[in-house]
């Protein structure tokens, strides 16, 4: 005749060592955050990359019922260097198009009580390398003047890149000249009466084809 066994019995100490063997310790928990983190981490650099990267750049598909073979191709390949420029150590910067005639406000401020007697004198129009360049400016209303303590005055820059003669086509239409590539012209703008160094000034010619409004007709929605 076999002896009853004893109830098993399961001591509290015994569930708690158990429970905590099963679940992660802290470390486990700190490596896994740090791998997930690590994930996640990678994915948002590698989107970081891909989005400034013109290689990866494309255009979205056209949203018409045309087929894809009726459109024209993208041109994802397409790099305007020739509208890239190269400004140096410039305190304003003046972008236009030959033909054009830009006007650039100035604002001269005396923080001082006492009045100033100001006088403007604009340089010529030369390349980084000393060249110089036709373009005219002038300073409107004047370039000389008395600035009443506390108060400031407005002067005007006219930047003026209309040729004084026109080229004429086969057709004898007018033509604009342009500039192959962006080309910079410095001048330098001295403030006699002002404690301050001169202002240098970049006059950024841009080609006519850079930046221009684009109208698409054919391969999207209306």
């Amino acid at each position: 005749m076999s002896t009853p066994r004893e109830p098993m019995q399961v001591t509290s100490t015994g569930l708690s060592s158990r429970r905590r063997s099963s679940a992660p310790s802290f470390t486990e928990l700190v490596d896994e955050y740090s791998r997930l983190n690590r994930m996640v981490m990678d994915s948002v650099n590698q989107m970081v990359v891909d989005a400034l990267d013109p290689r990866t750049t494309r255009r979205a598909a056209p949203r018409s019922r045309l087929d894809r073979e009726e459109c024209c191709g993208d041109p994802c390949d397409y790099d305007p260097c020739h509208c890239r420029c190269c400004i140096v150590d410039a305190d304003l910067a003046i972008y236009v198009r030959i033909g054009e005639l830009r006007v650039a406000p100035i604002r001269i401020e005396n923080l001082r009580r006492r009045e100033r007697e100001i006088t403007l004198d604009l340089s010529g129009w030369t390349t980084s390398g000393g060249k110089n360049s036709p373009i005219k400016a002038v300073l409107r209303p004047g370039t000389q003047f008395t600035l009443g303590p506390c108060s400031e005055a407005e002067v005007l820059l006219e930047v003026d890149t209309r040729p004084a003669a026109l080229e004429s086509s086969a057709a004898d239409i007018p033509r604009l000249p342009d500039v192959d590539d962006c080309q910079v012209l410095y001048a330098d703008l001295r403030v006699e009466g002002c404690s301050i160094r001169p202002i240098r000034i970049a006059l950024v010619l841009l080609p006519r084809d850079c930046d221009p409004y684009v109208i698409e007709c054919g391969c999207a929605c209306c």
